[in-house]
């Protein structure tokens, strides 16, 4: 990674979550196809590590009202 390219990451990293949400959208759908299926298949294999992690019992699950508590922030965070 060029020092640029670090120094931006810093920048982003130090941004509020739905702000960083928003930036990794955009840079998502900037990608061309053939990029996309190298992105699905890596997050296929996050979610296989996911799911090891919780069935070694190295991580927990969130109830899904507080997800959802947690999503309705963002949200309302974005239209402000």
């Amino acid at each position: 990674m060029t020092k640029m390219a670090e120094e931006l990451l810093d920048q982003v990293l130090a941004l509020s979550e739905a702000d960083r949400i928003r930036i990794a959208k955009v840079v998502a759908e900037s990608l061309d196809s053939s990029d996309r299926q190298a992105i699905d298949e890596a997050w296929f294999e996050e979610a296989k590590r996911r799911m090891a992690a919780l069935d070694r019992g190295d991580t927990k699950t969130v109830p899904f009202d507080k997800t959802r508590e947690r999503l309705r922030a963002i949200i309302n965070q974005e239209g402000t």
